[in-house]
């Protein structure tokens, strides 16, 4: 499993990194191929939101109290950093029953971090607002909840249409 998502992550990086060689899909000869290789200059992506998404399914029956925990303690937290926080969505199709998009940074530079300063601001500010028995408690509480999840990462090609 660990390496179908290696390889599926691979896949996924270099179909997104390498440019196309060809508008044909014809084998260059081996002075294109030079002049390629030697045209090749880095380029960054340049996207709009790029986002988490986090699908979660909760225990039968405990979605109100997750619900509760998410909007109540952790949310309140996020809002007392000043960093954005997610929106939290109930899935009314599919196998999950929750969806919580997060707002990233636009380069991704958060997947390089282990523990990010945001994440640290978090767990100051729900010790401030709810002290060390109830920040404990609602996080394994959280945890005993989650049954599964899964996370997808998203970039923004195209704004919201206008509604008028």
């Amino acid at each position: 499993m660990i390496r179908f998502a290696y390889l599926s992550l691979m896949t996924l990086l270099i179909s997104l990194l390498a440019p196309p060689i060809m508008a044909e899909e014809t084998m260059p000869t081996e002075e294109q191929w030079q002049q390629y290789l030697n045209a090749m200059q880095p380029e960054k992506n340049n996207h709009a939101r790029v986002v988490r998404n986090v699908y979660l399914v909760v225990k039968p029956g405990h979605e109100e109290e997750f619900i509760e925990i998410v909007t109540e303690v952790a949310i309140k937290a996020i809002a007392k950093t000043g960093q954005p926080g997610p929106s939290l969505y109930r899935m009314t199709s599919g196998e999950y029953d929750f969806l919580m998009i997060w707002p990233m940074p636009n380069d991704y530079s958060t997947l390089d971090w282990r523990t990010t300063e945001a994440d640290i601001q978090f767990w100051r500010a729900m010790d401030e607002l709810f002290g060390r028995e109830k920040t404990v408690n609602s996080y394994n509480r959280y945890n005993e909840l989650v049954v599964r999840t899964k996370v997808e990462y998203a970039s923004q090609i195209a704004p919201a249409a206008a509604v008028d």
